[in-house]
């Protein structure tokens, strides 16, 4: 994220996972076998960690049980749109001034999340 941004909010955001050995996090599961959404997670004892810690290695079987309170799922979702809407912008900001074209022109919309941010209107004006 930007410099700047506090993100003491989000990494409160808590979520309780485990694992056996050091391989991916699982959510805990009570059922058995195929009735589970992983085989790793059945009867696997879980803690709280902090989501920002643990997203990116979380199974992705796993990943679709992630369970959150609502309030901080908002939050969560609100900075992953801030995150990609930095990559948006830092993908712009490194492609080259160079020969405008038409397929170029509507690839900067595209980007540019519907044209409604000012600095992209703005980079479209010359």
């Amino acid at each position: 994220m930007a410099a700047g941004v506090d993100v003491g909010p989000v990494r409160q955001i808590t979520v309780v996972v485990g694992r056996a050995g050091g391989g991916k996090w699982h959510v805990p599961a009570k059922a058995s076998g195929w009735r589970s959404h992983c085989r790793y997670a059945e009867h696997l004892p879980g803690s709280p960690l902090a989501l920002l810690d643990v997203c990116e290695q979380v199974c992705r079987h796993c990943a679709r049980v992630v369970s959150v309170e609502p309030g901080e799922e908002a939050l969560w979702r609100a900075a992953a749109e801030v995150v990609v809407a930095d990559g948006r912008v830092r993908r712009l900001e490194e492609q080259e001034a160079g020969p405008r074209s038409w397929e170029g022109y509507a690839g900067v919309l595209w980007e540019a999340a519907r044209h409604h941010d000012a600095d992209v209107r703005g980079r479209l004006e010359p």
